[in-house]
């Protein structure tokens, strides 16, 4: 994460740091929409709960902690990938992206029109998703058209 803010040069933008967990009217600084935290989850590779809501309505979330269970994913076959697609999902998830499982049976299509590809919002283990579907290489760090419209509409 240090490097993430270090490197992060925008002209004219303001990098606020992911540090922040309070919500703006408490200090009167903008807070990162999303804080990452490196942290243990029972039964899960991560989580995006909203921690903090916003002051003028109770149903917004102005921040998202993303959890990310780093002792799980370097357990799996695959912790490279995993750790990649488990960020990416939970990003999704602060987003208002909803996941979908392809390991349960019977297989559920993919969201979105038939031939979709697989995205990160797939729940599970990346290398029983490669064994089973075969997906191309870039499934872990990206959206499906699907879910990109989802978020162009929504943002």
């Amino acid at each position: 994460m240090n490097y993430l803010a270090d490197s992060t040069d925008i002209p004219g933008v303001t990098f606020h740091t992911p540090c922040d967990t309070q919500n703006s009217n408490g200090d009167g600084l903008p807070a990162a929409d999303v804080a990452w935290f490196s942290i243990w989850i029972d039964g899960a590779y991560g989580e995006a709960p909203c921690k903090i809501k916003t002051a003028s309505d109770s149903t917004v979330c102005d921040q998202f902690f993303g959890k990310i269970n780093s002792s799980s994913i370097n357990a799996t076959a695959n912790p490279h990938n995993q750790f990649i697609k488990t960020v990416c999902h939970e990003l999704g998830h602060t987003a208002g992206l909803a996941h979908y499982n392809p390991l349960i049976d019977p297989f559920p299509e993919v969201p979105g029109a038939p031939g979709q590809p697989h995205d990160c919002q797939a729940s599970g283990d990346v290398t029983l998703i490669v064994a089973k579907y075969n997906p191309p290489a870039s499934w872990i760090w990206t959206y499906n058209q699907h879910h990109i419209d989802h978020i162009n509409s929504w943002w």
